[in-house]
């Protein structure tokens, strides 16, 4: 939809009201309060079910205002827009100093809430390398997904979410060591670990087993 302080968009919410939808995710753009998602939240709340509503962080001001956007209790999930992101601070795409403080500072906020949160699509579908360098980046950021603008991405972005075998392993064997332990600090691998380790190391193994389970769903991670 357009964004629901526009004309627009408050059109596209009534449209998506009379369509009485179940199960989907509205990603509701612009967003730069907890206001926003809430009035799209009341308005669709009687004929809308099971709506997962999603907030487009895409302008400086919603990065002033992320503690304000993740409290709402209606939000289940981010999405970066950096396109419009960098059209309105002026800087550039490739810009990491920037574009790194945006991106942290959104997956940081969705990870002390507890929501799911994607990174902007890489634009360039000429140079795969990028693609997998800037995947490779938001999972190390935290972000849990990434957004995608053609097919042809989606087994590079695919792999750089997943666990390698070598991430798998060690896992295990923190995990191993840990559960032989009792939960005290344990050394594995020559490392010396703790509880946030075994806790990483668990997270790790989710994911591997997440990779090796058939999608119940038409979604995309």
């Amino acid at each position: 939809m357009n964004a629901p302080g526009t004309v627009h968009g408050l059109k596209d919410l009534v449209e998506v009201a009379d369509a009485g939808l179940r199960d989907v995710v509205l990603l509701v753009p612009k967003v730069e309060s907890s206001r926003e998602l809430e009035l799209v939240a009341q308005v669709l709340k009687e004929t809308a079910t099971g709506m997962r509503i999603c907030a487009l962080i895409e302008t400086p001001r919603a990065l002033l205002r992320l503690d304000d956007i993740f409290a709402s209790p209606v939000l289940g999930g981010v999405v970066l827009g950096a396109a419009d992101y960098t059209a309105a601070t002026g800087c550039r795409r490739t810009s990491s100093s920037l574009l790194w403080w945006a991106r942290s500072s959104i997956a940081a906020a969705a990870a002390a809430h507890g929501i799911p949160s994607i990174d902007s699509p890489y634009f360039d579908l000429a140079n795969p390398e990028g693609l997998q360098r800037d995947a490779q980046e938001a999972r190390d950021l935290g972000f849990t997904g990434k957004g995608a603008v053609h097919p042809d991405q989606l087994r590079a972005m695919r792999a750089a979410f997943c666990p390698t075998d070598e991430e798998v392993a060690q896992a295990q064997a923190v995990v191993s060591a840990a559960d032989r332990s009792g939960g005290q600090m344990v050394r594995a691998g020559g490392h010396m670990v703790g509880p946030p380790l075994v806790a990483a190391a668990r997270a790790v193994l989710d994911r591997a087993v997440s990779r090796t389970e058939p999608s119940t769903h038409g979604g995309i991670q």
